[in-house]
């Protein structure tokens, strides 16, 4: 029978239990109880000793009469004369035998089921928390507040050969995808965006947005802008706010400071209620620029609008000669200007229209002369637009018209009439044929209640 030494004094009361009391008296000596097992080879998982609690309540039902919980010693590898590597298991059981539940190494590793933290967790390292390994899922019900003091602390994860997979920048007040295992916070365009993705290849700098169902909708990216400085509450937008923009930004050599094109969406008229009228811009930046400028517009009516023109025919390609770069229709006020005396137009009939198609513009309307003062000499009607400067080595464009001419000189009748376009003006100047051999200026015949049917085409600059 081993020995048994008992230096203590062993109190039983009726209602507090047992009291166990040291007969020591001086400094450092507690009570002091060991549990040493008989074992002469400790081999792992060997339990040196263990505590149980156990209440025997049989009455109760078939669980009650089990051991309820208990904490025990516990080998983890063979004992040897330099090592003891010893584990302490808390067991515990709801509705079975009490079994392990949370361990605590050698090491001063503590392994837990399930770690439930109603209060504050307080660690200290040497000055900080330097490393949370976490090995399998973490679970987190409630809140979890990181870095509640504002302090300059990073949050970090690495990848198997990335150190800053995920890096949540405190100093720079934003979070990066980074692949090229720096901690740099890039700004472009005098800005420092929010959410970083940088990587040295299209597979670690790309972002994907994919929906995976069987229906037919596909995955959304939204931007979305209101007046209301307050999250959640609501303020309309305004005429020709934007509401998101995508910018291309190059690196020029000396900064990422450089816009080549944007893509924005602007609210084109005043919203309302279920009625945001919005228009799609497109910028470019042309060779030798510093900024981008508008170059089309699609229109919340769905017109769409291009600033420089339409390259037809030639595929991709910037062809001048090509390019379709304006179209207009309209009406514009005709009158007549004669070297001496006056014709007037009949203000009933002295509208004109014109189709402007690139540099080429027709015009087209009836003329009807009102009263008539001693004309003479050259007699000329102005145009919507002026004239090109020709290259053609007439100089002049002549254009036939047809006109019905109540004249004062002549027989009243239908005669030609030709008009000559004068370059670098606005103005072309009237001749009648009364034979197939004389052009005379159409003061000679024009009377009152003339009538001139105009269709005029010529280039303009």
């Amino acid at each position: 029978m081993s020995e048994i030494r008992v230096d203590l004094i062993t109190e039983k009361t009726a209602d507090g239990g047992v009291t166990i009391k040291s007969t020591g008296t001086g400094d450092n000596k507690p009570t002091l109880l060991t549990l040493q097992t008989s074992e002469a080879d400790i081999a792992a998982n060997d339990v040196l000793g263990k505590i149980q609690f156990q209440a025997p309540d049989e009455g109760t039902g078939t669980d009650a009469i089990l051991v309820s919980a208990a904490i025990q010693a516990r080998s983890e590898g063979d004992f040897a004369a330099d090592a003891n590597a010893t584990a302490i298991d808390f067991m515990v059981g709801a509705s079975e035998a009490a079994a392990t539940k949370m361990s605590l190494s050698s090491t001063g590793v503590l392994t837990a089921v399930e770690l439930d933290i109603s209060g504050n967790i307080d660690v200290d390292g040497t000055t900080n928390l330097d490393v949370v390994d976490i090995d399998g899922a973490l679970t987190q019900d409630g809140g979890a507040v990181f870095n509640e003091a504002g302090a300059n602390a990073d949050f970090r994860i690495e990848s198997d050969d990335r150190t800053h997979m995920f890096h949540i920048d405190a100093a720079n007040n934003n979070a990066r995808f980074d692949s090229t295992n720096t901690d740099v916070s890039q700004e472009v365009y005098g800005l420092t965006p929010l959410v970083q993705i940088r990587g040295n290849h299209p597979n670690n700098a790309s972002l994907l947005i994919s929906e995976h169902v069987a229906d037919a909708n596909g995955a959304s990216l939204f931007f979305y802008k209101s007046r209301n400085t307050a999250p959640g509450s609501f303020t309309s937008v305004a005429a020709n706010d934007a509401l998101g923009v995508i910018h291309f930004i190059a690196d020029d050599g000396s900064d990422a400071g450089s816009k080549a094109a944007l893509i924005a969406c602007e609210i084109d008229g005043t919203p309302g209620t279920n009625d945001t009228p919005g228009r799609l811009t497109f910028y470019t930046t042309a060779d030798g620029a510093a900024d981008s400028t508008e170059r089309m517009r699609i229109h919340s009516n769905g017109v769409a609008s291009f600033n420089n023109g339409i390259a037809l025919g030639v595929g991709t390609a910037n062809t001048a000669s090509n390019v379709l770069d304006d179209y207009e229709e309209g009406t514009f006020t005709a009158a007549f200007t004669v070297a001496s005396g006056s014709v007037a137009v009949n203000g009933n009939h002295d509208t004109l229209s014109y189709i402007k198609i690139g540099n080429v513009v027709h015009t087209f309307g009836q003329l009807v002369s009102g009263s008539v003062s001693s004309p003479s000499g050259a007699i000329s009607v102005n145009l919507p637009f002026a004239v090109s400067n020709l290259t053609e080595s007439a100089g002049d464009a002549w254009q036939p018209i047809f006109a019905f001419l109540n004249g004062s000189g002549i027989t009243n009748g239908n005669y030609m009439v030709i008009a000559e376009v004068e370059e670098g003006t606005s103005l072309a100047r009237l001749y009648y044929k009364p034979d197939h051999h004389v052009a005379n200026n159409l003061s000679e015949a024009v009377g009152s209640g003339s009538d001139i049917w105009l269709r005029l085409t010529y280039r303009t600059g």
